[in-house]
């Protein structure tokens, strides 16, 4: 058993908790935050030990650091932890730029110490289905996807969004992440991008809490569009805004020479596939396909279940820390979709194709089953 402690009590905080219900291995003890009183609620709301942050940190009875803090803190955070011998789980994404992202992850195996970093929503239930599905060839050789993420932006329901708006914000900092992290799960690592970006206005007025009216600073890309070239061979369309008010696009699909896939929400954990295959008349379809189908729809049963399981991936790391086995929402990966954010940035910026300084491999797939 590894007792955790919590620092950030913002709004993903109940989230992270609340999940810890359905997994004994989650043994949140402690929190902190940088607001006390705010870390004090949590904590009488949780039945959990109120520490300063810097009590947490020196608590040899602490084994792991789940960091919630503001993405901006991440790094500064999860070197602390590191530095006091604790291993790091971390909310998406693992820091704010490849090269600090890369030294914290350096640091970390010097120390001999593990990193885990969301999203870890690809292990859900449907995602894995999703990866199910592709590995066995449903869809014959993956060619094409897309990804698109288009909202009026987090003004519209969040009482302090100032922080979507800096330049680590904008929408393929917040939502890239899920999207990114899922086509890498099911295609690998990706190699080269190009994007298209604007901000279209300076600022913007919060429109949601006891600040409504207030105007505040844009500095990032509120709309950008790319595409990125896989190492495997296939080609995305993403498309990341934070000004489209409706649209009917799908959030990921998958284009393969012998049919596709529409896939759900990344975002959460029970979305399920659909799968479309040519007619039996274009003699494309083999019999087995829909047999197959209903049995691996049956070995993720879970997959349609509405139910936040946040934190699996650090019931994953855990599991393998203890196994000696890799754990799947691990920083490699993190810092390899970090990579793809920054650079379709830059090339926004740059107006040219960048090529990424990173790789990483496919999670495996395995039954969860902690």
């Amino acid at each position: 058993m590894k007792n955790i402690g919590i620092i950030g009590c913002g709004s993903i905080f109940d989230v992270y908790v609340n999940a810890s219900k359905m997994f004994s291995t989650l043994n949140y003890v402690s929190c902190a935050d940088i607001i006390y009183n705010r870390a004090k609620e949590k904590a009488h709301q949780h039945n959990l030990k109120l520490q300063t942050i810097e009590d947490i940190f020196q608590d040899e009875s602490i084994d792991i650091i789940l960091n919630l803090t503001n993405p901006v803190n991440h790094l500064e955070v999860s070197y602390k932890a590191l530095e006091n011998g604790k291993h790091v789980y971390s909310e998406k994404p693992i820091g704010v730029n490849v090269k600090e992202s890369k030294e914290l992850l350096s640091y970390a195996n010097k120390k001999n110490l593990h990193i885990g970093c969301a999203p870890d929503t690809f292990l859900g239930g449907g995602h894995q289905l999703t990866r199910q599905l592709v590995d066995n060839n449903f869809i014959g050789t993956p060619l094409a996807c897309t990804a698109f993420c288009q909202s009026p932006g987090p003004k519209w329901n969040h009482p302090n969004p100032d922080s979507y708006y800096i330049q680590s914000g904008g929408p393929l900092y917040d939502m890239g992440p899920y999207y990114l992290t899922c086509l890498v799960n099911l295609l690998g690592p990706m190699k080269k991008v190009y994007s298209i970006a604007s901000k279209f206005s300076t600022e913007r007025a919060v429109t949601y809490g006891p600040r409504f009216g207030e105007k505040i600073n844009v500095d990032t890309f509120t709309h950008i569009s790319g595409i990125a070239e896989f190492v495997s061979g296939p080609i995305l369309n993403i498309n990341m805004s934070f000004e489209v008010w409706n649209h009917k696009h799908n959030h990921l699909e998958l284009y393969g020479t012998e049919g596709s896939l529409l896939l759900g929400d990344p975002n959460v954990f029970w979305c399920k596939p659909e799968l479309f295959k040519p007619t039996k008349e274009e003699q494309l379809i083999r019999k087995t396909d829909r047999e197959d189908f209903e049995i691996l729809e049956h070995k993720f049963s879970y997959a349609e279940k509405k139910v936040n399981y946040r934190g699996l991936g650090l019931v994953d790391m855990i599991y393998n820390m203890e196994q000696n086995l890799p754990h799947r929402a691990n920083a490699s990966l993190a810092i390899h979709v970090l990579d793809a954010i920054e650079s379709l940035t830059k090339s926004a910026y740059e107006n040219q194709p960048i090529e990424l300084t990173t790789t990483t491999n496919r999670p495996s797939i395995r039954n969860n089953e902690y």
